[in-house]
């Protein structure tokens, strides 16, 4: 693995995909690592974000940190534990989300207290989840305790 210093305009474009998913992360140099399947990106040390799919996917810690402005969903501590565990969020689990949700959006899910700990796709609107309490509502793409989640935290 190597790990280096982006250029001023490779590290502004990060900060832009994060910008467009609420996250206000500055803009500061951010630093890549590269291992065979993946790039993790790096703001003073900590772990900022990660690409999938060509989308900038903020990491935990990042969502803890700067707190995103957007796409917000809280769920109930019954769903923690699927979650954890890789499962998809049904609309029965969630408690409040941002109502500018749409399909396709980029979502950032914690508990009760607060506490980031996934990352998601959103498969219906807002207010058809929270009119609607059946079926799957978000799509996990990263949670505590996945392989993203092990290497870079």
């Amino acid at each position: 693995m190597s790990r280096h210093f982006l250029s001023k305009k490779d590290s502004a474009e990060i900060h832009k995909g994060l910008d467009e998913v609420g996250i206000a992360s500055g803009n500061s140099n951010v630093e890549v690592e590269e291992n065979k399947s993946q790039k993790y990106y790096y703001l003073n040390g900590e772990p900022l974000a990660f690409l999938q799919d060509g989308s900038v996917i903020p990491a935990l810690k990042t969502l803890g940190k700067y707190r995103p402005s957007r796409g917000s969903v809280v769920v109930d501590d019954g769903a923690v534990p699927r979650l954890l565990n890789g499962a998809n969020l049904f609309a029965q689990g969630i408690v409040r989300m941002d109502p500018d949700t749409v399909p396709g959006n980029l979502v950032f899910i914690q508990n009760l207290q607060g506490i980031y700990f996934a990352v998601g796709i959103a498969t219906r609107s807002a207010a058809d989840t929270m009119q609607d309490k059946h079926g799957e509502a978000i799509r996990i793409i990263h949670y505590a305790g996945d392989k993203v989640y092990r290497e870079f935290g």
